[in-house]
């Protein structure tokens, strides 16, 4: 599915009716010195989208965001309606493809597109149930006819779509839109807080007040203000950020599995193994369940210890301990969050070790770590050496130093949308910008299956 999807964005003759980068290139040429990925050699239009996830007021996941990457949005801000519907046809187009009702599951997608896009046969072929349609004002012109647009919502409405807009104030809403409006979305970055409070206050007034969407939070503080004020969603680099957590102990788990981890990195013979997991119920159970969902990959199922451990050996008996100490360390919902983060960059680089020769466990493991403090709200340090992590590992997710620092850093920079930033470091790991993104495709499918 995702080699089809990427041929379908380099624009392959197979499917002419569907976008691809040609059309791009023809309706809105580069710039010759676009210093963004999408300007270097080998790269594809998977480039240009990103996905960003959105917390509930609990702190857990309750949806993502998609969009064009910033970069790119910012390239075609003054560009014409059509360059702009283009491009809207590669998102809808490719999370069509992806088959997003099933990875979505209960979770909501919030898709930003054009204002004059919603009568585009390709919005209705996203899920109804969970889709929130963004509208995005084109710069420079106004918001299509009312008489045009209404009708449009109404029936997107009525077939259980729900309709969202960007504002800072309540003037930024136009009148005739405020009733049919489920969702208004507001950027912190720069924001006054009065203006804000008002602006709650004003939507608070309507007979049937829309939520809120609280976008780029920067930190826990930021989240506590708008919680306050009653937004529902929240969005930002609150969600993995590092705090102060050296009052905080480790969770007994962690600390119960450091005898069994390290006898998995010495080598102990198998029964010992397996007794120091039978003393560890609830990790034993915990991994067992990881090695039997979807995204194992075993062929069969698993029933036992002795059976996982024949089946797949220690660095992958490794790794499902690992994430079970993980699941059963989690105290907050954000913790779940910076947890699905830390599964995209772990099979993110096991994907792209696999495909030039490296060690695609070691990397499973590296990734994971990158965010076990976040996970378990500890001092990064403590948490290391509570789970016997081996040198190579430490020095990657401590000092960004080491074999596995720059597949790291590739990882996080994709997951950030540093565009200049991928293009340089996929070259230094001997990658192309297009393994990145297939690799983190399919890095966020598998995380997604494995931790609902």
């Amino acid at each position: 599915m995702f080699r089809r999807l990427f041929e379908w964005f380099r624009g392959a003759p197979a499917t002419p009716a569907k976008p691809g980068i040609e059309d791009l290139n023809r309706h809105a040429p580069l710039r010759d010195a676009v210093t963004e990925a999408s300007s270097a050699p080998g790269t594809t239009a998977s480039t240009l989208l990103c996905r960003e996830a959105l917390l509930g007021r609990d702190q857990r996941i309750a949806g993502y965001r998609f969009m064009l990457r910033e970069s790119t949005r910012n390239r075609i801000r003054r560009s014409s309606r059509i360059v702009h519907h283009v491009y809207a046809e590669v998102l809808t187009g490719s999370l069509v493809q992806a088959d997003v009702p099933r990875l979505l599951g209960h979770r909501s997608a919030v898709v930003e597109l054009p204002d004059s896009f919603l009568a585009h046969d390709s919005v209705r072929r996203l899920p109804a149930g969970n889709t929130v349609l963004a509208l995005e004002r084109i710069a420079g012109e106004p918001l299509p006819d009312a008489a045009i647009l209404l009708p449009q919502i109404e029936s997107l409405r009525s077939a259980g779509y729900r309709i969202a807009l960007h504002a800072r104030t309540a003037g930024d809403i136009p009148a005739h839109l405020l009733p049919v409006l489920d969702l208004v979305i507001t950027d912190s970055a720069g924001c006054d807080p009065e203006g804000v409070r008002t602006l709650f206050a004003s939507l608070q007034r309507e007979q049937r007040a829309p939520g809120v969407l609280a976008l780029n939070l920067d930190s826990l503080d930021d989240f506590h203000f708008f919680h306050a004020l009653g937004a529902q969603w929240f969005h930002g680099p609150f969600i993995t950020r590092r705090e102060e957590w050296t009052a905080r102990a480790l969770d007994a788990d962690v600390a119960n599995a450091r005898p069994l981890l390290e006898a998995l990195r010495s080598d102990e013979d198998n029964p010992h193994i397996v007794t120091l997991l039978k003393r560890n119920a609830a990790i034993a159970l915990r991994m067992l369940r990881y090695a039997n969902s979807a995204a194992g990959g075993l062929p069969r199922e698993v029933h036992s210890i002795e059976d996982a451990l024949h089946l797949v050996g220690r660095k992958r008996l490794t790794r499902w301990v690992m994430m079970a100490v993980f699941s059963g360390s989690t105290p907050s919902g954000r913790s779940h969050a910076a947890m699905e983060s830390a599964l995209v960059r772990a099979r993110m680089m096991e994907l792209l070790g696999e495909a030039s020769g490296r060690d695609g466990e070691t990397l499973f493991l590296v990734g994971l770590l990158s965010l076990v403090d976040v996970v378990m709200q500890v001092e990064l340090r403590s948490a290391l050496d509570a789970l016997a992590v081996a040198d190579d590992i430490r020095a990657a997710v401590l000092q960004d130093d080491g074999p596995h620092a720059r597949l790291l850093d590739l990882a996080i920079a994709w997951e950030r949308g540093d565009t200049e930033a991928i293009g340089d470091l996929a070259s230094a790991c001997e990658l192309s910008t297009e393994d990145a993104a297939e690799a983190y495709m399919q890095a966020l499918w598998w995380a997604l299956d494995v931790n609902p």
